[in-house]
């Protein structure tokens, strides 16, 4: 199990031109204010909220004071020793490796900076995505969150310290909580990760399946109103004949139809010919009239005053022309009745044709007992339906088996991550740890439900509820340390003296603090009034209302983070890889 340590933080606010640095003992810190008066306002609470918020982590609660102060902060930390600095500007968060190279830039705290996080602290934690169920790493708030105590949510309900906790199902604190006491190892979240997508996987044929198996029904029922078998090859044969029938007489019906139509369209034009001839011949009728009965021998043009003979040889190209006429005329009507007759056979035929496929079209209809053929078509349709149906079911059924037998073999290793006397070990060392507690903080009026106490389900009121939140929280830190996954983070306790505890219980608090505290784990205490008790480490006196930061540490605090700060906003270095 990897160890996380805070060294130094430095805040900066260029809105203000203040600043403050810290440099913190690598076992315990208490920030303190300098007296009960303004200790409530000396910033101690910003500054313990700044720790562990350098890495995304936002408290539940933050001063509308410090959100206007708009705070630039870079923390250094080590992990298992290693140095690194992470500077944080608004949603902006970038690392730095012991060399002060920047080996990560992050825009997205969920999506990029959570799994840089907890792969550098080898933090194995996964939840379940609301959207696609699939396991994922939480934001770093639901990392951090066994570790940090708030002054404003913290003491009302354990393991609700930072904002944004609302994202994952209820059961988040389970898996939290399951994997940083060793219940719940890398290896069972990268089980139930495998687990999840297969069941992603099985969500498909499943809804396949229950389509398919519906239409079988309904394929069934359908065959079942027909009672009886007859000689499919039979029917057949002879639906086969009558389809080559019906696909030459269809042919045929096309060709009379597109040579009526040809015969339609000549008739037209003939009789065209006839009225044209009809106009002609009483023209001509009557100009012969005209000539022999009513002119004279010579004719004189009225217009141009030329004389013209109107003999016999011109009354005679007229009589010849009207005869031409006669004959065209009576060889057109020869064509036209033609032309009827033969419009009137292919009528004919074009309607035997009809008759013969209505005939065929009553054949298919034709009832062999209760059965016609059209049934029978439908029935071998839907028997071939049936028989694909069954194939696509069969196949995936057999899907839906294969996934089912990785699943199961999945849960089997997943059995396996959960060692009975393992689990016994760790839950009676909480239990033991918790009990203990219980009992030097003197809490009485608490109720702790035992199958859930591990999650932090504590109900209580008055002065009792914050020892006892106290309790759980130091209980958990110390099973942690003991067989803990992922890595061990200082412990961050922000005003323990919640509900005006008494005197004898102040003592117990900061007594059971100084002698019960989770010695592997770097301690951050923030308190108002210590008792003159000694924590064997730092100790920070804030002095000032409403000033953690100020003017004179400015220059010499924006001159150290400046370098960090230009570096996480260059465009010219490429983000690494941690490699660890």
């Amino acid at each position: 199990m990897k160890k996380l340590v805070f060294e130094s933080l430095y805040l900066v606010s260029h809105t203000e031109k203040k600043a403050a640095q810290f440099h913190f003992h690598p076992t315990v810190n208490v920030i303190k204010g300098i007296n009960v008066e303004i200790g409530n306002s000396t910033g101690k609470s910003s500054l313990l909220k700044s720790l562990y918020g350098c890495f995304g982590a936002d408290p539940a609660k933050q001063s509308p004071l410090w959100e206007r102060a708009k705070v630039e902060s870079l923390l250094k930390f080590t992990v298992d020793g290693r140095v690194y600095h992470i500077h944080r500007f608004g949603f902006h968060f970038t690392i730095f490796d012991d060399k002060q190279i920047v080996i990560g830039r992050y825009r997205r705290i969920g999506s990029e900076l959570a799994p840089a996080i907890a792969n550098l602290l080898g933090i194995g934690v996964k939840l379940p995505n609301r959207s696609t169920s699939i396991l994922e790493t939480p934001p770093p708030a639901f990392l951090f969150v066994p570790f940090y105590i708030d002054q404003d949510a913290g003491w009302k309900d354990p393991l609700a310290s930072f904002h944004g906790l609302g994202q994952y199902a209820r059961n988040w604190k389970e898996s939290i909580v399951y994997y940083y006491i060793g219940l719940r190892r890398d290896e069972w979240y990268e089980l139930q990760a495998e687990r999840n997508l297969l069941e992603k996987q099985k969500e498909e044929p499943t809804r396949r399946e229950e389509t398919l198996a519906s239409l079988r029904i309904r394929i069934s029922k359908d065959l079942s109103e027909i009672p009886f078998d007859i000689d499919v090859d039979s029917f057949k044969r002879e639906v086969d004949i009558l389809i080559s029938r019906c696909r030459s007489l269809a042919s045929r019906q096309e060709v009379y139809r597109k040579q009526t139509a040809a015969l339609q369209n000549e008739r037209t034009k003939v009789m065209a010919q006839l009225e044209i001839i009809e106009k002609a011949q009483v023209e001509l009728s009557e100009d012969y009239s005209f000539a022999t009965e009513v002119l004279e021998d010579h004719v004189e043009c009225p217009i141009c005053g030329a004389d013209y003979a109107n003999d016999f040889a011109e009354r005679f190209s007229l009589a010849k022309d009207e005869d031409r006429c006669i004959s065209i005329h009576r060889e057109l009507h020869q064509d036209l009745e033609k032309l009827e007759s033969e419009i009137t056979q292919q009528r004919s035929s074009f309607q035997a044709t009809a008759e013969e496929l209505s005939a065929i079209e009553t054949s298919l209809n034709q009832k062999t007992g209760e059965l016609t053929l059209d049934d029978l078509l439908k029935r071998e349709s839907k028997k071939q339906m049936a028989a694909s149906v069954d194939a696509e079911y069969k196949e995936v059924i057999s899907k839906i088996n294969e996934i089912n037998i990785s699943l199961a073999r999945l849960q089997k290793e997943i059995r396996k991550q959960d060692s009975k006397d393992q689990r016994k070990l760790i839950l009676d060392t909480f239990s033991g740890e918790m009990n203990h507690a219980i009992h030097k903080l003197r809490v009485n009026a608490v109720v702790m439900r035992n199958q859930n106490i591990l999650l932090g389900v504590l109900k209580g009121s008055g002065s009792d509820l914050p020892r006892a939140v106290l309790a759980y929280y130091i209980s958990l830190v110390k099973t942690i340390e003991a067989y803990g996954s992922g890595a061990l983070c200082p412990l961050v306790i922000d005003s323990p003296n919640q509900h005006e505890q008494d005197k004898q219980n102040l003592t117990s608090i900061l007594e059971y603090i100084r002698d019960h505290r989770p010695a592997s784990s770097q301690l951050f205490l923030g308190l108002v009034e210590d008792l003159n008790i000694d924590f064997q480490g730092k100790i920070f006196i804030l002095d000032r209302k409403y000033s953690l930061l100020s003017k004179e540490a400015y220059l010499e605090v924006s001159d150290f983070v400046r370098p960090f700060a230009k570096a996480a906003n260059s465009i010219d270095i490429v983000d690494g890889e941690f490699d660890f």
